[in-house]
């Protein structure tokens, strides 16, 4: 396991975020048409609903395989011994198989390369 996973962790999960947030915020009531049905106002509540939550556990998983790589690399430190023991069932011992796979590295170049097109479009 080595810190060079960071910057892929990093930017796949940036690019994830980018690619579920929205293309245009949510139009206000006065922007709404009326004749809208209340199934199609439910089915768009509901979807923004779970994009929103998936965008969050997506950021959360990213950031924490972050923190769990960056405490096992300083371990002396009492905020790292924190995360450890909270993250990782048996701290030292399981934390050196972290590293890189291709399913890894294939799923960073298309979380990293969708969220930049998302972002340039």
């Amino acid at each position: 396991m080595s810190l060079t996973k960071v910057p892929f962790l990093a930017a796949s999960t940036i690019g994830a975020y980018v690619v579920l947030t929205p293309p245009q915020p949510k139009a206000s009531t006065t922007v709404r048409p009326k004749n809208v049905t209340s199934y199609e106002r439910f089915f768009s509540s509901i979807v923004r609903f779970y994009t929103g939550s998936f965008k969050i556990l997506t950021s959360i998983g990213g950031s924490l395989e972050i923190c769990v790589i960056l405490a096992s690399r300083f371990p002396a430190h009492p905020l790292s011994q924190m995360i450890l023991e909270a993250l990782v069932p048996h701290p030292l011992h399981n934390t050196s198989n972290i590293g890189f796979s291709p399913v890894f590295l294939i799923g960073c170049s298309v979380a990293t390369l969708g969220g930049f097109i998302h972002y340039k479009c």
